[in-house]
């Protein structure tokens, strides 16, 4: 079904604007781009490239793990990446006696990226069992500082259970210290290692968050005045505060120029985080916080999904409104994605669950999206979005470059099934084996193509839309690059690159029209007399030939081979037309296409 020779075809057959396959009819979308002399431009600052989520600490220590690495800084401009758990305890454990360290791991882990020129963004978490004072089997162990050590670990994945063989995917301790300044004293040893192996100019281009999304840290201390209301539970209290004051005094004591900041919440979730922190006299360099569109939530967070109430800016706006909060301070998006979880590719409940809470979860995921994360709506949304964002954060850093990560377990099969009960989704945008993705390969266009600043891209659509009320589904950015000049600045010529979407988050999205777009382009010097267009659609989704091949769970190195193939995005011809602006009258030129749901196309303009 899904052969190279049929991928061909439809890569071509979409960049000529023939019929794609995702719908027989389609809705027409224009964009209009000018790239004249005196058209304003926008600065274009690369802020997806700062950071990349990654699987927790201790994977970063494979060999396999450091090989997408170095490829994910080769080809899409990785700048540093951000993982959890630098302090758990198979780091090491870090925690060797009390106030005694072993940082013999996580100096390796830190040496790797630095030696790649990446500076990382240190997610202090999380809290070592020593510290926490539990253990990990039904004994305490014998070097455990604590008198009552037989307490179980609370973790992050795993429930509050004593964590014995293959209980839990990781040993991610989300439970406070017995003595906050055992943890303000781990954090600045840490710190002081860092800034003594790599060195103090190094390091401040690092960026240190405390913990992750609160977990096991919301709520108020025994004794606390409560902490005021937020709209978006869980609130930011008194136990998070302390932690976050003991680890920004602890980043300080090093040295004062050290970037600090949290609180790294879920749903953008920061409110009453900078008054508690300026209550306390906590310092904050930095305000962050989580993000992805899938939704609706009952605290109101997400996005509305479904047919007829799907709204593509959403994601934009209730960043940028999160954004509006945090005052002067730099904003990170510290995790991203085109969708959180698995989505519609879970089955209708879990194992082990009873008919009726299966089917009461299938409808409460009535309105999600088909899984994304392997496929081109990652590309799509990718291309909408980041582009927009860039502007206005200090870093967006997208959940995970790679599927070399774990929650539950590591990835048990190449891409992610489909109608499968399997409760890991595959965030990553390379394969466990090192196919790249359709997301993987809309950042890798970003970094090849993307310029220096922005021109206005103006997008207008006829009937036919299937969803998203008055807002286009196709979005467009166009950017160029710019010489500085000892008076004013210019586009190179020939530089100019319009990023196209149409990105379609609903449940049904492929039984949808595709777009019939149509490219105006005013004021450029066209030297050719075609644009290459490099497309992204199913058409370079791999896990479309890994379904075709039955999914096999561990492909052969020949397929890992046939996929990495398939995966590439080939660019093709597509002729100018010279034209005239229906509106204005002025000269133009212009090419159309065919753009299927979850599709994504650069346009080199030459």
């Amino acid at each position: 079904m899904w052969s190279s020779q049929r991928a061909a075809l439809l890569l071509v057959a979409s960049a000529l604007g023939l019929p794609a396959a995702a719908g027989s009819s389609s809705f027409n979308a224009t964009v209009k781009v000018d790239l004249s002399a005196g058209a304003p431009l926008s600065l274009l600052p690369h802020t997806w490239k700062r950071i990349f989520g990654s699987g927790h600490a201790a994977l970063g220590l494979r060999a396999d793990y450091q090989a997408q690495l170095a490829q994910a800084k080769r080809e899409l401009g990785l700048a540093g990446v951000r993982s959890h758990g630098a302090f758990d305890d198979d780091m090491g454990p870090v925690v060797v006696a009390h106030r005694a360290y072993n940082f013999t791991l996580l100096r390796r882990l830190w040496a790797a990226q630095v030696a790649l020129g990446l500076h990382p963004v240190v997610e202090l978490s999380f809290m070592p069992s020593f510290l926490a004072n539990c253990s990990w089997g039904p004994l305490a162990p014998p070097d455990c500082h604590a008198e009552d050590a037989g307490l179980p670990c609370a973790t992050a994945f795993g429930g509050g259970r004593k964590c014995g063989a293959g209980a839990c995917a990781y040993r991610g301790v989300t439970q406070l210290p017995t003595d906050l300044d055992d943890w303000r004293h781990l954090v600045q040893g840490a710190v002081a290692m860092a800034v003594s192996a790599f060195g103090l100019a190094e390091v401040q281009q690092w960026r240190f968050e405390v913990w992750n999304e609160l977990w096991g840290m919301a709520g108020d201390l025994p004794g606390k005045a409560p902490s005021p209301p937020c709209d978006k539970p869980p609130c930011i209290g008194s136990v998070y505060m302390a932690l976050y004051n003991a680890s920004a005094v602890g980043v300080k004591a090093v040295h004062q120029s050290l970037q600090v900041g949290g609180p790294s919440t879920e749903h953008l979730n920061t409110q009453n985080f900078l008054s508690q922190a300026a209550a306390i006299g906590a310092p904050v360099d930095f305000v962050s916080s989580h993000n992805y569109p899938t939704g609706p939530r009952s605290d109101g967070s997400g996005c509305p999904q479904g047919s007829a109430q799907w709204v593509p800016q959403c994601f934009y706006d209730r960043v940028m409104a999160a954004r509006a909060e945090t005052a002067d301070l730099p904003f990170l998006l510290t995790e991203y994605s085109v969708m959180v979880g698995e989505g519609m590719a879970r089955a209708d409940g879990r194992a082990g669950q009873s008919p009726a809470a299966g089917a009461a979860a299938a409808a409460g995921r009535a309105g999600e999206p088909p899984f994304q994360h392997d496929g081109p709506g990652a590309a799509a949304f990718i291309f909408r979005m980041v582009p927009q964002l860039a502007p206005h954060l200090e870093a967006l850093s997208y959940w995970t470059f790679s599927d070399i990560f774990e929650e539950n377990s590591l990835p048990r099969t190449e891409f992610h099934p489909i109608g499968v009960a399997y409760g890991q989704p595959h965030y990553g945008l390379m394969s466990l084996h090192g196919v790249p993705k359709p997301g993987w390969r809309a950042f890798q266009l970003l970094h090849a193509h993307a310029g220096s600043h922005t021109v206005p891209s103006v997008v207008t659509h006829g009937a036919g839309q299937s969803t998203g009320g008055n807002e286009s589904l196709v979005a467009a950015t166009t950017t160029v690059n710019v010489t500085l000049a000892t008076a004013a600045a210019a586009a190179s010529p020939g530089s100019g690159r319009v990023f196209l979407s149409h990105w379609d988050g609903t449940h049904d999205a492929y039984s949808h029209n595709a777009a019939a777009v149509t490219l105006e382009v005013v004021g450029a010097q066209v030297t050719s007399a075609s644009a290459s267009v490099h497309m992204i659609d199913n058409a370079t989704s791999a896990n479309l030939l890994w379904q075709d091949w039955g999914s096999p769970p561990v492909p052969t190195s020949a397929q890992i081979a046939e996929l990495k193939t398939f995966s590439q995005v080939v660019p093709t011809l597509v002729p100018w037309e010279a034209g005239t602006d229906a509106d204005t009258g002025t000269a133009v030129m212009r090419i159309t296409m065919a753009m299927p749901p979850n599709s994504a196309c650069v346009v080199e303009v030459v």
